[in-house]
């Protein structure tokens, strides 16, 4: 053993041994003292944990702001708002013409909003559920969604220092929420987007995103990527392997991606030439089935007949 090493082992009787032998004693003495009383309504710890992890939420629309690309953005206001990571989403429930429906979006607000009641939404209209969304949410209409779910955050055990995000699209969300939250210091991590649209005009939240990597002294740096057009300071093309190499820097990366099918069968194929391990590689999911057409539709219900089901998850290997 080094002398080096020996200087950092811990003599084991720091470890107060004998405390720790009285712990479980101690607990059961306290307990054995305890009122036996029987508590009315909910317990305070488990009042804490439900305000914290909701089974169900109620919002108001506040604000509704189009941006491009058929992206509308939901501002939502509730008396109280359950603490979310950035990058964390809501599955918002809904009625549709008498079937119930649950359809998850991610957050773009900052995590420090929730203390103030407030919360965001960008939502594409590109679907059954977002396109009845576009159509019939209005300013005071009352909205319900889930508690905060979903594991697409930085976590510093797992993930390395530099985040290296690629976005397509509305893919961008959860990386906007990260962005403001390493602005305000809540989430102490560098991040380089790759934001993947199809024209300089595609770009959501673009001069946002650009204002907050002027301002960050370094910790974010935007790189938009255009697939269908040349604009002066962007790349052209799409996200491939040379291109991450080339902004990711030279410190060690994890990558994480949010956007459409088609942008994660190709970037998965370029991030593979990387090397890197798996748990250096995240994407959120939004349960989309490929080759969907290649299964059998449903019949029409029929009241007493019974009918098969056939349920197909989509599972991201870490």
């Amino acid at each position: 053993m080094s002398d080096q090493l020996k200087v950092n082992v811990k003599p084991i009787g720091l470890l107060n041994l004998l405390a720790f032998k009285k712990l479980v004693p101690g607990r059961k003495k306290r307990i054995g003292k305890a009122s036996d009383e029987k508590i009315v309504g909910t317990p305070p710890m488990n009042a804490l944990a439900q305000s914290m992890h909701p089974d169900v939420q109620t919002f108001r629309i506040t604000g509704i702001s189009k941006c491009p690309n058929d992206v509308t953005i939901y501002e939502l206001k509730s008396k109280h708002v359950a603490y979310f990571r950035a990058g964390q989403y809501l599955s918002v429930k809904l009625d549709i013409g008498g079937y119930k429906v649950t359809r998850p979006y991610s957050i773009l607000s900052s995590p420090k909003d929730a203390s103030k009641g407030k919360c965001a939404l960008g939502i594409k209209a590109d679907g059954f559920v977002s396109e009845h969304i576009a159509k019939t949410w209005k300013v005071n209409d009352i909205i319900t969604t889930s508690g905060p779910e979903g594991t697409f955050y930085y976590d510093d055990i797992r993930d390395a220092g530099t985040v290296v995000g690629i976005a397509g699209g509305c893919g961008i969300m959860p990386f906007y929420s990260m962005a403001q939250a390493i602005m305000q210091i809540t989430e102490k991590f560098k991040l380089v987007l790759l934001y993947g649209s199809r024209s300089a005009e595609d770009i959501v939240l673009r001069d946002e995103l650009d204002d907050m990597a002027e301002r960050s002294c370094g910790a974010i740096k935007v790189v938009h990527v255009l697939s269908e057009q040349e604009s002066e300071g962007c790349e052209t093309g799409f996200v491939t392997k040379e291109l991450i190499s080339k902004h990711a820097g030279d410190e060690p990366y994890s990558i994480f991606m949010c956007g459409p099918q088609e942008m994660y069968d190709f970037a998965n194929k370029e991030i593979a030439g990387l090397g890197l391990a798996k748990k250096f590689v995240r994407a959120e999911l939004y349960g989309q089935i490929n080759n969907i057409e290649t299964y059998d539709k449903f019949p029409s219900a029929e009241e007493g007949r019974k009918y098969k089901m056939t349920i197909l998850a989509s599972v991201q290997e870490l």
